[in-house]
């Protein structure tokens, strides 16, 4: 076809021609909103620190970022109840609200003190918001005179103060004894429906500290929105369904391994291939470091930051670049092998294909098929927004923050080179070939082509569905057609025809910015764009000139004669004889286990920092009733509960930990604090989206005592008010009965009032100056009052804010280990994946092993979620209906039960893949003095740093169904957690050493590596204490040990693991079972010892052999 000059003439016509149409109807058909954007990034900067010397806002001597936002809520509203796109380019040309405005931030490292300035698109000033330290104090002056300061306010920030009331004054206390008051005005329009439109006005003391606005949109229209993309996001769950299980382990885990088998798979390239995307992701995520400042917590250093955004992106760099080897890997292999007359995809570019017309054919047939795609879309959007009123939401068709990166070109090309290679060969390559191979091997390959396809178009677009478009079914439908078109160019031309259509589509679409505006360094862009975007082109024009000459595509470029090299006869494995057995070794483990024991005796923690809890999940259900019914409330029916276990570390309890002591804790908790408690909740998932936001809500403890009460009216519901003085004799009277306080005890700290259409909420906040003595912080009451009755109830323990900002600058290592040794997990689950693939193919396996540990993982997942019901209820959302939730629930579950329990068992096979000798000198008693030594090394380690956080005992079980056997259930499930990275890390050590008699240095490097991810737990328990010595010296010895133990221990039986992992496991189980937190604690944690006991006899008998 592409050698005809026919098809070339009629398709250059048909591409210069969509061309054409595109940019003369883009912006008329497409939901693109005409927006006058002439204030741009450096002129924002400017004005903005004219304006903070001139009115002296925010700090000295700052550092300052621009950013372009924009109002989606708003937008939505409008657009869908308010009035549609024509409503919403009404408000765009109004004076009084921009949904679309620059802000400008001026801030210092290490500093409360900072601003904010808000313009509209052309540049006038709209606002600004000044952020002061709480210990700041300011003059204060009257109320006429912060009023009146208010109110001359609008006239300096460009807003006439006639077309504007007063709605809301309240008024808070800081700590320094600071009084800050807020004015809520409301704009008198209404043409937008119920939206109101407001300005927030702060002084604070006797400085405006703010003037910023913000609308008001109904709350109904909120729980209808989330219901309505509920839909959409179920849509595109169902779609991730079925691409994790039809293409990630059907397609590429089990094409890998029938191919890997018949020596079919190449893998380098497909490596090589993903790391040049992958890398292009991880540049693209530091081309925006100039604008994340908008970002930055300046509790922490700069360098901090920084850190952190490299360290946010490595991992996303690792995990992008681990699944697209999978992806390009499987793709191509499973291509070559179901399409013989497909040119080979990885030498497309080489000299020999890279000359050939058919290559130029199908590069120059990508580029101009992006314009075809653009007409359907067009035509797409414009039938279905002109005759059935479909739903996109209008865009102004660029973003701005795109201008201030390092690199405005890079970013479109970066992010389209990822989705166009990715996809095309995950949602075409994969289900395509697959069903071609499964096809041909049946004998039905036609029939097995048409469900491929069918698949493939209907994932695709469903896994798109999630954006914002209504009907649910938008994206669903819009994408059918380019799906089948897409899979067309795959099965006709192969991979790269609609690599480089898909490509250029998307990277066309996301360059808009870089066209539209003006300046200095815009040609430079365009040029750099346009450089990158035809990289496919320039390739095969160099070939042509190394060549001299266009060739034909010849039969040895095919797929089809590709032959695959013979298998390799495997090497043995080196042998670990019966004579290498050595019992100077079970001795010296006994006797450093013994020690081990000794010491974790007087060092291990008899005592949790978590309350014991008595009153049951029925129990406080009946309790939070009975409440009520003593406020004569009756529930029918149409409620429902959700109830769930509250035991976290909140700042309350980090505070009273930190700076009044472990020993002073329990004790300040009790009498403070909620402690470990029950929520319960009574909820409505009814039709009527406004009565969906009823719901009313306990905290409740031991002894039925009710210790927070909250009751959330929907807003449209109309309350008589006798306004704020009679709410705070309201507020007083029900902390005096629900607290049993004097009115004396408390000062009022913080009123803010909420005008809605049927009422208005007084919220107040009381400082305790009588029963909380300690030297830092507040104790405070929160009570809000509607009508005549309180409406929530609540105390908390205020943390200063400076003690918050100290407390987060520490923890900034902790949170980079926390990456760091999340990254480690993974890496080590694939690895055992990709190893447990490979030998699997290789019949190097125990099939017993892994179809056993699936099921018996699988089963306890399941009960383990049946009976966690309860608290996986707790957390669904009134807004979406009760149905969906459970359904995308359900296969959120079941997905993840398949995935885990399916690796973890395909780890157990490879790792279990030779049978272990029934040991002479060795036996479960050395075993478990090896997990001892190893367990005593990390409680060692514990004891000599300070814990910054109460330790807490999960006890997430007791909101279950049946708590003695979902602890049992998971502490199962813990074993395994442990067992498999542990698993993984001994093969690899063993693979990498062969058996520890070669590269000895690297194995030993590997292994303290290794000690080093595990020793850094010690951080988590400990942030901002300079524990870098201990943790140096930890890893030293426990790198020490473990290079002991695997050679000239674990290496002779692979099952001594079971049991120095099962150790460490079981000494937290007999930990849990001591504290007894809850009834039947004990009995759960005995029997979950004898479970796991059991489990590692039966995987010894299946694995020893006799000697």
């Amino acid at each position: 076809m592409f050698q005809k000059k026919s098809f070339w003439l009629i398709f250059s016509l048909m591409f210069i021609l969509s061309v054409i149409f595109v940019l003369k109807n883009f912006r008329v058909v497409m939901p693109v909103i005409d927006l006058k954007i002439s204030m741009d990034r450096i002129e924002a900067l400017d004005k903005s620190r004219k304006i903070a010397f001139e009115l002296g806002i925010g700090p000295d001597n700052y550092k300052d970022v621009a950013v372009f936002e924009h109002s989606g809520s708003i937008q939505n509203y409008i657009e869908l109840d308010g009035g549609g796109v024509d409503s919403y380019k009404k408000l765009l040309q109004s004076d009084y609200f921009f949904p679309y405005f620059w802000k400008v931030r001026h801030f210092n490292p290490g500093q409360k003190h900072e601003a904010l300035f808000y313009y509209s698109p052309d540049g006038k000033k709209i606002g600004f918001e000044e952020k002061l330290s709480e210990d700041l104090l300011l003059p204060e002056i009257s109320e006429e005179e912060a009023l009146a300061l208010a109110e001359k306010s609008f006239g300096e920030w460009n807003l006439k103060f006639s077309d504007y009331e007063l709605i809301e004054k309240s008024k808070s206390i800081s700590l320094s004894g600071r009084v800050d008051r807020f004015y809520t005005y409301e704009h008198k329009t209404r043409d937008f429906k119920e939206a109101r439109f407001r300005q927030k006005v702060s002084v604070s003391g006797n400085k405006l500290t703010g003037f910023s606005q913000k609308t008001e949109i109904p709350e109904s229209f909120f729980t209808r929105y989330k219901e309505m993309r509920s839909l959409n996001n179920l849509i595109a769950q169902f779609a991730q369904v079925g691409l994790a299980v039809l293409y990630g382990l059907g397609g590429i885990l089990f094409g890998i391994f029938f191919l890997m088998k018949q020596n079919y798979i190449l893998w380098k390239r497909g490596v090589i291939a993903a790391f040049i995307v992958a890398l292009a992701g991880f540049a693209a995520g530091f081309n925006y470091m100039p604008v994340s400042w908008i970002y930055y917590r300046t509790e922490l250093s700069e360098s901090a930051f920084v850190i952190q955004m490299i360290m946010s992106n490595l991992v996303q760099f690792i995990v992008q670049f681990i699944y697209l080897s999978l992806t390009f890997i499987a793709a191509e292999s499973l291509t070559r092998k179901a399409f013989p007359n497909h040119v080979r995809f990885w030498d497309v570019w080489g000299k020999k294909s890279g000359s050939t017309t058919h290559v130029l054919g199908n590069t120059l047939a990508g580029y101009m098929t992006s314009a075809l795609s653009l007409v359907y879309i067009l035509g797409f959007y414009f039938i279905t927004k002109k005759y059935f009123h479909w739903w996109n939401p209008a865009s102004i068709g660029t973003d701005p923050n795109t201008i201030a990166t390092l690199f405005p070109w890079f970013s479109a090309i970066a992010t389209a080179l990822h989705a166009g290679f990715w996809e095309e060969c995950l949602f075409r390559a994969v289900p395509i070939a697959s069903a071609v191979l499964i096809g041909r091997k049946l004998g039905k390959e036609k029939l097995w082509l048409g469900i491929g396809l069918a698949v493939q178009a209907l994932i695709f677009a469903a896994g798109h569905a999630n954006y914002p478009a209504q009907p649910y079914y938008a994206r669903l439908v819009e994408l059918i057609i380019p799906s089948m078109y897409f899979a067309y160019l795959y099965m006709r031309h192969g991979l790269l025809t609609g690599i480089i259509m898909h490509f250029t589509f998307d990277a066309v679409l996301m360059s808009f910015p870089i066209w539209i505006v003006s300046g200095s360094k815009v040609l430079t862009w365009r040029i750099m764009f346009v450089a990158f975007l035809f990289i496919p082109l320039w390739i095969i024009l160099i070939r042509r000139l190394q060549t001299g000459k266009w060739s034909q595509i010849t039969e040895e470029e095919k797929n089809g004669t590709w032959i695959p090299e013979k298998s390799k006869e495997n090497e043995p494995d080196t042998a670990v004889s019966d004579a290498s057995y050595n019992i100077v070794t079970a001795k010296i483990i006994s006797v450093a286990g013994i020690i081990s024991f000794i010491i974790l005796v007087f060092i291990i923690p008899y005592a949790s920092d978590s309350d014991v809890l008595t009153v049951t999940g029925e129990e406080a259900i009946l309790r939070a009733k009975d409440v009520l019914k003593a406020q004569g409330t009756e529930l029918d029916d149409t409620w429902k509960t959700q109830s769930s276990v509250l035991n976290e570390n909140t700042y309350q309890e980090k505070f009273i930990y930190n700076e009044f002591g472990a020993n002073n804790y329990t004790a300040l908790k009790n009498k403070f604090l909620p402690g470990t408690s029950r929520s319960v909740a009574f909820v409505k998932f009814s039709e009527n989206a406004e009565e969906r936001s009823e719901k009313y809500k306990f905290v409740i403890g031991n002894n039925g005592i009710v210790k927070s009460f909250n009751y959330h009216l929907p807003e449209k519901v109309g309350v008589q008010d006798y306004g704020k003085e009679v709410a705070l004799e309201k507020a007083i009277m029900a902390l005096e009965d629900f607290y049993h306080l004097k009115s004396s005890d408390l000062t009022e700290k913080e009123y803010i009032p909420r005008k809605l259409p049927g009422r208005i909420e007084h919220k107040f906040t009381f400082k305790d100056t009588v029963n909380f003595n300690l030297p830092k912080g507040e104790l405070n009451y929160t009570v809000t009052v509607i009508g005549d009755k309180p409406f929530e109830i609540k105390k908390e323990v205020f943390a200063p804010e400076n003690w918050k900002r100290e407390f987060k600058a520490k923890t900034v290592l902790t949170e980079l280990f926390v990456y760091a040794m999340g990254l480690f997990k993974f890496l080590l689950w694939i690895v055992g994946i990709i190893f447990a693939v490979i030998f699997f193919s290789k019949g190097k396996f125990n099939k017993r092993i892994f179809i056993l540990s699936f099921f018996f993982l699988a089963a306890v997942n399941i009960l383990s979620e049946i009976l966690a019901a309860p608290e996986t209820f707790s957390d669904f959302n009134t807004a979406v209906p009760l149905g969906r939730q459970i359904i995308s629930s359900v296969a959120q579950l079941s997905l993840s039960i398949v995935f885990k329990s399916g690796f973890a068992s395909l780890i157990l096979g490879w790792f279990f893949a030779e049978k272990s000798s029934k040991r002479k000198n060795f036996g479960v008693i050395t075993d478990m003095e090896a997990g001892l030594i190893m367990t005593n090394i990390f409680y060692l380690g514990l004891k000599f740093i300070p814990s910054t956080e109460p330790a807490l005992t999960d006890i997430s079980e007791f909101a279950g169904y049946m708590p003695v056997l979902e602890g049992i259930l998971l502490s199962v499930s813990a074993y395994f957690s442990y067992l498999v990275p542990f698993a993984v890390a001994v093969k690899t050590v063993e693979y990498i050493s062969d058996n520890w008699t070669k590269r000895i240095n690297l194995t030993v490097f590997t292994v303290f590596l290794m000690s080093f991810f595990l020793c850094g737990n010690i951080m988590l328990k400990s942030p901002g204490i300079n524990v870098y010595l201990i943790w140096t010296v930890l890893s030293l010895i426990f790198g020490i040990f473990s290079v002991f133990i695997l050679k000239n221990y674990i290496r002779y039986s692979k099952y001594s693991v079971l049991m120095i992992v099962a150790v460490p496991v079981m000494l937290k189980i007999m930990l849990k079972g001591y504290y007894n937190l809850y009834p039947g604690a004990i009995v759960s944690s005995s029997a979950s010892i004898i479970v796991i006991s059991v489990i590692i006899y039966f995987i010894g008998k299946i694995t020893w052999k006799e000697v």
